[in-house]
This record gives C-alpha cells, sequence and structure tokens, in this order.
C-alpha cells in the first residue's frame, strides 16, 4: 500500500495565509481554516490544491473530470464519488498526527440531499453554489496549531508538492 511521503516544515504561525496565498490562484485551491481559537477542535488547517480529479454536481448532473476527459453523468454523485476513489493510486490509512492524508475534500450542500430524499422546497435558490464540488487530492499541508507543526504531505514527489505549494520546502532550508 502507498504511503504518503511527509517533509515536516518549520513552525511559523501564519503558516496557512502564508502558504495558502500562492496557491490560492491555482483550480481548485481550498483552506480549511480552523479560526485560531483557543478551543480543541481548532487545531488544524488544511491546504490543497490542483486536485487529480474533481467531481461537480448541479441538480440533476455531475461533471467528473479526472483530467483527461470530462465525463456528465445523472448517477447517484455519491457513488461516482467512490468510483473516482477507487482509481485513484493510493488509498489514505489513519494517521495519528493528521486528520487528512489525500482523498475527497470539498463542499457537500444541503440541496444535496435532494438526489436522496425528499425534502420541502422553503428556501429561495439564491447563492449559485453547486450541490457537490469535490476535489480529489493526492498531497495536502496540514498546519497542527496544537502541536505546532507543519506537515507537506504528497503520494507523489514531496518536492513536485512543495512546489505547488509556493515552494514550502524552500522555507526548510
Amino acid at each position: 500500500m502507498l504511503s504518503p511521503a511527509i517533509i515536516t516544515l518549520p513552525w511559523r504561525p501564519d503558516a496557512a495565509e502564508h502558504y495558502f496565498a500562492p496557491l490560492s490562484a491555482l483550480p481548485w485551491a481550498m483552506l480549511l481554516h480552523s479560526g485560531f481559537a483557543d478551543h480543541p477542535h481548532n487545531r488544524f488547517d488544511i491546504l490543497v490544491a490542483a486536485p487529480r480529479a474533481t467531481l461537480l454536481t448541479r441538480d440533476e448532473q455531475t461533471w467528473v473530470d479526472d483530467g483527461e476527459t470530462v465525463v456528465v453523468s445523472a448517477e447517484d454523485p455519491l457513488q461516482l464519488l467512490q468510483q473516482q476513489l477507487d482509481r485513484q493510486p493510493f488509498t489514505p490509512q489513519p494517521h495519528d498526527d493528521l486528520p487528512f492524508l489525500g482523498g475527497a475534500l470539498g463542499l457537500f450542500g444541503y440541496d444535496l440531499g435532494r438526489r436522496f430524499e425528499r425534502l420541502p422546497s422553503h428556501a429561495q435558490a439564491d447563492i449559485a453554489l453547486a450541490d457537490m464540488a469535490v476535489g480529489i487530492y493526492d498531497w495536502a499541508l496540514i498546519v497542527d496549531h496544537q502541536r505546532q507543526q507543519i506537515s507537506l504531505l504528497s503520494y507523489d514527489d514531496p518536492q513536485a508538492a512543495s512546489t505547488v505549494a509556493g515552494g514550502a520546502n524552500a522555507d526548510a532550508g
């Protein structure tokens, strides 16, 4: 089973903002930010970009882009997501110190539930968000505020991931 290479970077309290700035222009860049609060559940920030595949669901259709082809499907979007995960050359395993080791990350909107059950339609569709927008990532930058540690992980080439992450590995030297 393929395990990710993990590089530990020097601690800096503004790591999420520092490393996300250059990532933000990349396709499907995401920052899950803990909010800096002194709460035990506000421990991690997760940064990703440039996924291996993306899935975008609007109403009854899901666009699956694996980087080579785009397929539009009316199948269950969660099953389509699982199919894409199964096609990846890596299977993330639980890690004692890291909450995310690659895989699916993104938006699962409330209206996605309409694909699976009948829900009352009280709210006006006033925000142009997809029902589901998920990327499948083979690398991530994890900021652990509790341990004051920054981890760059990659199933591919960690040096390539550091380049994508805005030269993060250059900060390690």
